[in-house]
């Protein structure tokens, strides 16, 4: 993804961030944050839109990709180190 990036791979980048500003220790997998986390009106998100845009932040590190013990990922808000060295 670059210059060409989706419009709605970008309006799902930010409704994924603003579900974390809202929810600061929320964390889920790609289905969950499909079915969960995007807002209702727009269910109808196919998961490889939300698949691009968990990517796009990831990328950006924006947000962290973590693996479970089971394989599957989950995504989370990236903690900011402050300058005690204590993350926020």
């Amino acid at each position: 993804m670059g210059q060409g990036l989706e419009k709605n791979v970008i309006r799902t980048a930010e409704d994924i961030l603003q579900y974390l500003e809202e929810h600061t220790n929320a964390m889920d997998t790609l289905e969950g944050i499909a079915k969960w986390w995007i807002p209702r009106q727009r269910l109808d998100e196919s998961l490889q839109t939300v698949d691009k845009a968990l990517d796009y932040l990831v990328e950006r590190k924006v947000i962290c990709r973590r693996i479970t013990l089971g394989g599957d990922p989950v995504y989370c808000k990236k903690k900011v180190k402050g300058r005690n060295g204590s993350e926020n």
